[in-house]
Protein backbone atom coordinates (compact mmCIF):
# COMPACT_ATOMS: atom_id res chain seq x y z
CA UNK A 1 0.00 0.00 0.00
CA UNK A 2 1.47 3.35 -1.06
CA UNK A 3 1.52 6.58 0.96
CA UNK A 4 -1.04 7.71 -1.21
CA UNK A 5 -3.45 5.12 -0.95
CA UNK A 6 -2.92 4.94 2.79
CA UNK A 7 -3.92 8.82 2.78
CA UNK A 8 -7.50 8.13 1.09
CA UNK A 9 -8.55 5.11 3.11
CA UNK A 10 -7.64 7.34 6.42
CA UNK A 11 -10.07 10.11 4.59
CA UNK A 12 -12.71 7.51 3.56
CA UNK A 13 -12.84 6.01 7.30
CA UNK A 14 -12.72 9.95 8.87
CA UNK A 15 -15.92 10.61 6.34
CA UNK A 16 -13.42 13.74 4.79
CA UNK A 17 -14.15 12.09 1.31
CA UNK A 18 -16.85 10.02 0.14
CA UNK A 19 -15.30 7.87 -2.72
CA UNK A 20 -11.88 6.89 -3.35
CA UNK A 21 -10.39 8.17 -6.02
CA UNK A 22 -8.81 5.42 -8.70
CA UNK A 23 -5.56 6.22 -9.52
CA UNK A 24 -4.21 5.03 -13.16
CA UNK A 25 -1.18 2.89 -12.11
CA UNK A 26 1.41 2.19 -15.18
CA UNK A 27 2.77 -1.10 -15.09
CA UNK A 28 6.64 -2.68 -16.35
CA UNK A 29 8.12 -5.71 -15.91
CA UNK A 30 12.11 -5.91 -15.30
CA UNK A 31 14.05 -8.23 -17.31
CA UNK A 32 14.44 -10.45 -14.23
CA UNK A 33 11.00 -10.83 -14.15
CA UNK A 34 9.86 -8.49 -11.73
CA UNK A 35 6.97 -5.98 -12.48
CA UNK A 36 7.13 -2.33 -11.09
CA UNK A 37 4.61 0.38 -11.44
CA UNK A 38 4.28 4.16 -11.00
CA UNK A 39 1.41 6.67 -10.84
CA UNK A 40 0.62 7.66 -14.09
CA UNK A 41 3.06 7.51 -16.69
CA UNK A 42 7.02 6.78 -16.22
CA UNK A 43 8.17 10.08 -15.79
CA UNK A 44 10.79 11.52 -14.01
CA UNK A 45 10.31 12.30 -10.43
CA UNK A 46 7.28 9.97 -9.84
CA UNK A 47 7.55 7.14 -7.00
CA UNK A 48 8.11 3.56 -8.65
CA UNK A 49 7.16 0.43 -6.84
CA UNK A 50 7.85 -2.96 -7.10
CA UNK A 51 4.76 -5.02 -7.08
CA UNK A 52 5.05 -7.81 -3.68
CA UNK A 53 2.57 -10.66 -3.04
CA UNK A 54 2.57 -8.10 0.29
CA UNK A 55 1.92 -5.42 -1.31
CA UNK A 56 3.27 -2.66 -3.60
CA UNK A 57 6.81 -1.03 -2.09
CA UNK A 58 9.27 1.41 -2.86
CA UNK A 59 11.83 0.23 -5.82
CA UNK A 60 15.61 -0.07 -4.07
CA UNK A 61 17.97 2.60 -5.29
CA UNK A 62 19.72 1.64 -8.86
CA UNK A 63 19.40 1.60 -12.28
CA UNK A 64 16.70 -0.47 -13.17
CA UNK A 65 16.06 -2.27 -17.17
CA UNK A 66 12.50 -3.18 -18.10
CA UNK A 67 11.53 -5.65 -21.00
CA UNK A 68 10.77 -3.21 -23.16
CA UNK A 69 14.30 -1.67 -22.82
CA UNK A 70 13.77 1.14 -20.95
CA UNK A 71 16.72 2.34 -18.22
CA UNK A 72 15.06 3.50 -15.17
CA UNK A 73 17.40 5.57 -12.32
CA UNK A 74 16.06 5.18 -9.09
CA UNK A 75 16.96 7.35 -6.08
CA UNK A 76 17.18 6.46 -2.05
CA UNK A 77 13.79 7.76 -1.78
CA UNK A 78 12.20 5.24 -4.27
CA UNK A 79 11.74 8.47 -6.95
CA UNK A 80 12.48 8.15 -10.56
CA UNK A 81 15.84 10.30 -11.50
CA UNK A 82 16.24 9.71 -14.87
CA UNK A 83 14.43 7.23 -17.59
CA UNK A 84 16.33 6.53 -20.89
CA UNK A 85 15.93 4.21 -23.77
CA UNK A 86 18.75 0.62 -23.59
CA UNK A 87 21.89 1.03 -25.85
CA UNK A 88 23.85 -1.36 -26.05
CA UNK A 89 26.63 -0.37 -23.57
CA UNK A 90 23.96 0.34 -21.44
CA UNK A 91 22.89 -2.73 -21.35
CA UNK A 92 26.43 -4.65 -20.83
CA UNK A 93 26.48 -1.63 -17.68
CA UNK A 94 22.98 -2.41 -16.34
CA UNK A 95 23.74 -5.96 -16.23
CA UNK A 96 27.06 -5.73 -14.26
CA UNK A 97 25.45 -3.70 -11.72
CA UNK A 98 22.38 -5.49 -11.40
CA UNK A 99 24.87 -9.51 -10.81
CA UNK A 100 26.71 -7.08 -8.62
CA UNK A 101 23.69 -6.36 -6.62
CA UNK A 102 22.52 -9.80 -6.84
CA UNK A 103 25.61 -11.08 -5.60
CA UNK A 104 25.29 -8.33 -2.85
CA UNK A 105 22.03 -9.78 -1.78
CA UNK A 106 23.06 -13.13 -1.92
CA UNK A 107 25.97 -12.31 0.98
CA UNK A 108 23.40 -10.05 2.68
CA UNK A 109 21.25 -13.20 2.68
CA UNK A 110 23.89 -15.23 3.72
CA UNK A 111 25.05 -13.64 6.81
CA UNK A 112 21.43 -12.94 7.74
CA UNK A 113 20.78 -16.52 7.92
CA UNK A 114 24.24 -17.31 9.18
CA UNK A 115 23.56 -14.63 12.48
CA UNK A 116 19.44 -16.20 12.39
CA UNK A 117 21.17 -19.52 12.98
CA UNK A 118 23.93 -17.72 15.62
CA UNK A 119 20.91 -16.61 17.58
CA UNK A 120 18.77 -19.29 17.38
CA UNK A 121 21.69 -21.72 18.89
CA UNK A 122 22.67 -18.96 21.27
CA UNK A 123 19.22 -19.09 22.70
CA UNK A 124 18.89 -22.64 22.65
CA UNK A 125 22.15 -22.85 24.79
CA UNK A 126 20.65 -20.52 27.01
CA UNK A 127 17.60 -22.44 27.27
CA UNK A 128 19.49 -25.53 28.07
CA UNK A 129 21.50 -24.22 30.79
CA UNK A 130 18.10 -22.49 32.83
CA UNK A 131 16.80 -26.13 32.33
CA UNK A 132 19.77 -27.55 33.71
CA UNK A 133 20.67 -25.27 36.37
CA UNK A 134 18.65 -26.16 39.44
CA UNK A 135 19.82 -29.71 38.73
CA UNK A 136 23.30 -28.84 39.23
CA UNK A 137 22.59 -26.95 42.43
CA UNK A 138 21.20 -30.30 43.38
CA UNK A 139 23.98 -31.99 43.04
CA UNK A 140 26.19 -29.35 44.52
CA UNK A 141 23.83 -30.04 48.01
CA UNK A 142 24.29 -33.86 47.33
CA UNK A 143 27.93 -33.52 47.15
CA UNK A 144 27.90 -31.61 50.58
CA UNK A 145 25.50 -34.53 52.09
CA UNK A 146 28.12 -37.31 50.42
CA UNK A 147 30.82 -35.36 52.45
CA UNK A 148 29.22 -34.84 55.64
CA UNK A 149 28.40 -38.78 55.78
CA UNK A 150 31.95 -40.02 55.28
CA UNK A 151 33.33 -37.81 58.00
CA UNK A 152 30.71 -39.19 59.89
CA UNK A 153 31.71 -42.64 58.82
CA UNK A 154 34.96 -42.37 59.40
CA UNK A 155 33.81 -41.16 62.89
CA UNK A 156 32.01 -43.84 63.65
CA UNK A 157 34.03 -46.38 62.00
CA UNK A 158 37.00 -45.59 64.11
CA UNK A 159 34.69 -46.13 66.99
CA UNK A 160 34.13 -49.80 69.08
CA UNK A 161 31.23 -51.55 68.75
CA UNK A 162 31.20 -51.80 72.76
CA UNK A 163 33.01 -51.25 75.88
CA UNK A 164 35.77 -53.93 75.56
CA UNK A 165 35.76 -56.84 78.47
CA UNK A 166 38.98 -57.61 80.53
CA UNK A 167 39.52 -61.20 81.25
CA UNK A 168 40.55 -60.50 84.50
CA UNK A 169 37.22 -58.76 85.37
CA UNK A 170 35.18 -61.50 83.98
CA UNK A 171 36.47 -64.04 85.72
CA UNK A 172 36.74 -61.86 89.21
CA UNK A 173 33.15 -61.47 88.81
CA UNK A 174 31.79 -64.89 88.73
CA UNK A 175 34.57 -65.98 91.04
CA UNK A 176 32.72 -66.86 94.34
CA UNK A 177 34.36 -67.55 97.66
CA UNK A 178 33.67 -71.38 99.14
CA UNK A 179 30.86 -70.95 100.90
CA UNK A 180 28.45 -69.30 98.45
CA UNK A 181 29.70 -72.12 96.10
CA UNK A 182 28.31 -74.51 98.75
CA UNK A 183 25.01 -72.35 99.60
CA UNK A 184 24.08 -72.59 96.28
CA UNK A 185 24.28 -75.99 95.30
CA UNK A 186 22.38 -76.66 98.39
CA UNK A 187 19.65 -74.14 97.03
CA UNK A 188 20.04 -76.04 93.78
CA UNK A 189 19.27 -79.54 95.24
CA UNK A 190 16.17 -78.84 97.50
Amino acid sequence: MTATNAIQKIRVLLGVQEDEVAVAMASEMLVDGTEVKVEGELEVGKPLFVATAEGDIPAPAGIHQTQSDMLITVDEAGIITQVEEVTTEATEEVEEEVNVEMEEVEIEVENEEEEVKVEMEEEMIVKIVEAIKPYFEEIKEMQKEIEEMKGEFQSFSKAPAAKPIKKAEAFTANKMNAIDRIASIRKSNK
